[in-house]
């Protein structure tokens, strides 16, 4: 038994168990003693072999950590039984993700706020954008676009227009590459807009009061 193509998250193998043995025989494939039956991901197929015998291929495409295990090709004839095993170990992506987010913009009512997120991985990845766990989507004040980086990678951005205190919360970026899921997050806290100081409005009123005082000693006694 056999084994062909890289054994890591996302990509495809191929287990191949050549038997050479009378068309009485029975073949079983099997993993972890489970006989495997053809799925959307797993193909069981023969070929003829060019010196004979018959290859017995198992195909396994968009590899996932859970395909690890131990294959068994198992060849039955009358009393007589033959087996052949390989394990398989299937290993995170070989094409690495890469995440990074950030923001820019003033977090103040009534502000633009965009949140970037730099991803770098395969085509084959989903990326997710999600505010307190709930996917985003376009809204009247929130756009979701990409855009491709000068330096590689793409950029999924999150544009807030007309802020309110209610945009505030954890935004995630995910990506999800076959069984392997990368999340960056950061968090956004909305302050609110310009107002009058305390201080200014005191010093107002103190100001008017001095002035008041000033006037009424200055024309004292001018009335009766």
């Amino acid at each position: 038994m056999t084994s062909r193509g890289p054994r890591t998250v996302g990509s495809t193998l191929t287990i191949d168990c050549l038997v050479r043995a009378p068309s009485t025989a029975t073949i079983t494939l099997s993993k972890n003693s489970r006989t495997l039956q053809n799925t959307e991901r797993v193909s069981l197929t023969q070929m003829e072999g060019t010196n004979g015998g018959v290859h017995y291929l198992i195909t396994i495409t968009s590899l996932v950590p859970s395909d690890s295990g131990l294959y068994t090709c198992e060849g039955s004839n009358g009393g007589s039984v033959s087996r052949s095993s390989t394990g398989i170990s299937i290993r995170g992506s070989s094409q690495s993700v890469g995440l990074r987010m950030t923001s820019r913009g003033p977090r103040t009512v009534g502000s633009t706020l965009t949140i970037d997120c730099l991803v770098r991985a395969p085509s084959t990845a989903t990326i997710t954008l999600s505010k307190n766990s709930r996917t985003l989507q376009n809204t009247d004040r929130v756009s979701l676009t990409q855009m491709e980086g000068t330096n590689g990678g793409v950029h999924y951005l999150i544009t807030i227009t007309s802020l309110v205190p209610s945009d505030s919360g954890l935004y995630t970026c995910e990506v999800r590459n076959g069984g392997s899921v990368s999340r960056s997050s950061t968090g956004i806290s909305i302050g609110g807009g310009r107002v009058l100081s305390s201080s200014s409005s005191s010093w107002s009123s103190s100001f008017r009061r001095r002035l008041r005082d000033m006037l009424r000693n200055r024309f004292r006694g001018l009335f009766p």
